[in-house]
């Protein structure tokens, strides 16, 4: 993928976690899949925050910063969790 590509269509992240690992999918906006990457372990209700954000900052590393990003993970059941969800996944 070139820096010419990322401009001109928008990238869209989703990321699942769960209790044995996280997936992250970075797609363009014709939903062809740019690139797959898995890291650990991701339910909310078994992460600190510290733990968290590096999963998140592991991803923001790893890929060009997307035009929207859908989360789900395993543990997060109610507001309070999706709180602390967005305010480490800004």
């Amino acid at each position: 993928m070139t820096k010419e590509t990322t401009q001109i269509s928008p990238l869209f992240l989703g990321i699942e976690g769960g209790g044995t690992r996280m997936v992250a999918l970075l797609a363009d906006a014709r939903g062809k899949l740019v690139r797959r990457i898995e890291r650990g372990p991701s339910n909310l209700r078994l992460l600190s925050d510290a733990e968290l954000l590096k999963r998140f900052a592991e991803l923001a590393h790893a890929l060009p910063r997307p035009s929207a990003i859908g989360i789900a993970l395993a543990g997060a059941r109610e507001e309070r969790d999706w709180n602390r969800v967005a305010m480490l996944a800004r």
